[in-house]
């Protein structure tokens, strides 16, 4: 294994979690697989991940070196034949392609097919989903950096989202200590609350502020255009609608409603909504598309890989696997 210098630790108490595993990992132009697992899980670890997700490796040996890693949001057979091509050996997806277990591999859905032609061009497959989702840094924090949002706090959790301030909430080192074993979000020690402070530093869905309040029909043309929405569904304003408290989930957020109802937000932003919702929401809904609102992880998955190993090629699929489309 090719070795050189570590990445340069900035010794700033605002950063995130992601910034601390990334000044503990070492610079190389290949990796073995299980090196790249730990780097994801120390960022998004599966802890955090909803009961019902299934984040973590799916295909693959954890002994494999790694060359080229391609970043996707879903993983379907287009995305392969890319990676086949490219002769990218890992391919990392936002939406696990399995998510309950396969009964047989006879290519009779998409899934199985692309199980088999990973297999079969040997391609491994990591999945970080709701893992990613739910860490300081992560999905929603993405979003909301878009948003331009400050003053951010979980929707489901009494936490501070913001970064870590003084508490293993998340990665101050004057709380967690030196190294990656101290820092919150990641493997954690005794200093910093083991299990409590990872649960601290995760949480669903996110609520911040706006810097002044803006226009309801204007924020909704701003928020059009930032995640390049074809048509925007929204529910029902009225002219003297303003907005300044924006509650943001990415992908299907829906169970988050209430949580942004009783923390005043003057608006929901997320993937998707259910009809029903719409009839009396408590707040103006903001529905992007399960794709459009989710898009941008393909960066922040990009970024981070990149900034960890920067002499690993990773590269970001040129395939749009939204499968929904529009008449406009």
């Amino acid at each position: 294994m090719k070795t050189g210098n570590r990445v340069a630790n900035t010794g700033s108490n605002s950063r995130n979690i992601i910034d601390h595993i990334i000044s503990n990992t070492t610079t190389i132009e290949y990796m073995k697989l299980k090196e790249i697992k730990s780097f994801l899980e120390g960022m998004a670890p599966l802890a955090v991940q909803e009961s019902w997700d299934n984040s973590g490796l799916q295909i693959g040996c954890s002994d494999k070196d790694i060359h080229k890693v391609m970043v996707c949001l879903d993983l379907t057979e287009a995305v392969l034949d890319e990676a086949e091509a490219i002769g990218a050996d890992l391919v990392i997806s936002h939406h696990p392609l399995i998510f309950k277990g396969l009964k047989s591999i006879s290519g009779s859905t998409y899934q199985e097919r692309c199980v088999r032609k990973a297999i079969l061009s040997d391609i491994a497959v990591y999945s970080a989903h709701t893992s990613l989702d739910n860490i300081l840094g992560g999905v929603n924090h993405k979003i909301a950096s878009l948003l331009g949002l400050s003053s951010l706090r979980w929707l489901d959790s009494g936490e501070s989202a913001e970064g870590c301030d003084e508490k293993c909430g998340g990665a101050a080192e004057k709380s967690c200590g030196e190294g990656t074993e101290g820092k919150c979000g990641g493997a954690t020690t005794e200093k910093c609350g083991g299990a409590d402070a990872v649960a601290r530093a995760s949480g669903s869905g996110l609520i911040g502020e706006l810097k002044e309040p803006v226009a309801a029909a204007e924020f909704l043309r701003t928020v059009k255009t930032i995640f390049s929405v074809k048509a925007l569904k929204h529910s029902p304003l009225s002219s003297t609608t303003t907005i300044r408290s924006i509650a943001l989930c990415g992908g299907a957020g829906a169970f988050l409603l209430p949580q942004a109802v009783a923390k005043g937000a003057d608006c929901f932003i997320s993937g998707e909504f259910h009809y029903h919702d719409y009839f009396d929401p408590g707040t103006l809904l903001i529905e992007l598309g399960h794709y459009e609102s989710e898009q941008f992880t393909q960066d922040l998955l990009k970024e981070s890989l990149e900034r960890a190993f920067p002499e690993l090629e990773i590269v970001k699929t040129s395939v749009n696997t939204n499968p929904q489309e529009w008449l406009i």
